[in-house]
This record gives C-alpha cells, structure tokens and sequence, in this order.
C-alpha cells in the first residue's frame, strides 16, 4: 500500500497556454492532492526437477483502479484545467482568432485535447504473469 499526503507545488499567479507565470504564496506553498495505492503480488515456488526450480508470479499495480492525481496546472490547481481560456488572456487570443477569421471551434477542442493530459492521473491497473527459473 502506498500513501502520500500531497505533494508541494507552486501555484502561478497568471495563466499561459499550458503553464502560468509568477508565484501566488510562498515556493512549493501549496499541495496536490492525496496519492493511494494498493498492489499485490503472489508467488509459488515448484520444484521441477534436481536443481530446477520455477516461480510462478501475479503481480497488479493499481489493484483497486484507483484514478490518483499526480500533476496539476499550476494556476488552477486542476488536473483537468489550466485557466487559460477564461482568463483575460485566453479571452484576447480568442478574439483575436476570430477578428482573422478563422473558426474558433477546432482551437478549442485541440486545446482542451492537449489540456487533458493523461499524463496527469496514475496508471490504471495492470496486471502481469511471469514465470521465472532458478538453477
């Protein structure tokens, strides 16, 4: 099992595209949330022949599926939102996108495809079998 109580981060006082600038409190002054995990592995050792032996393992990460959180945007505190396109900025290159006349639809789902990073959550569950062999 493993636990962790939220890890630090520094949340940024003014949204980017994908990051954000400055610092709202002190350095690492705020926490993501809790992280829990529970793995398992069980083994059996057989004994094949005279000096053979094969162990036979299940291992699964995740046990439970749990969907932690181990990344945030710094603005926002979200996994899922950076703050970007409803803050004044994100306001202004929208307008500008439209005043070129080009559709505003396409930038929005590109962006909110890229702002959902997978890359924010923990692994689901995984499972391996395995077979090993001692002389």
């Amino acid at each position: 099992i493993n636990t962790v109580s939220g890890r630090p981060y520094t949340q940024s006082s003014q949204p980017e595209a994908f990051y954000g600038t400055g610092f709202i409190g002190a350095i690492n002054g705020s926490r993501k949330p809790w992280y829990f995990e529970v793995g398992m592995k069980i083994d059996k050792t057989v004994k094949l022949f005279n000096r053979l032996e094969a162990n036979v393992y299940l291992r699964v990460e995740n046990l439970l599926n749990t969907k932690n959180v181990v990344n945030v945007y710094s603005y926002t505190g979200d996994p899922d939102d950076d703050g970007y396109l409803l803050s004044q900025y994100g306001k202004n290159r929208v307008a500008k996108i439209i005043e070129q006349g080009k559709p505003i639809e396409g930038f929005y789902d590109m962006y909110s495809w890229y702002v959902q990073n997978s890359g924010n959550y923990s692994r689901p569950r995984r499972i391996y079998f395995g077979i090993m062999f001692n002389l």
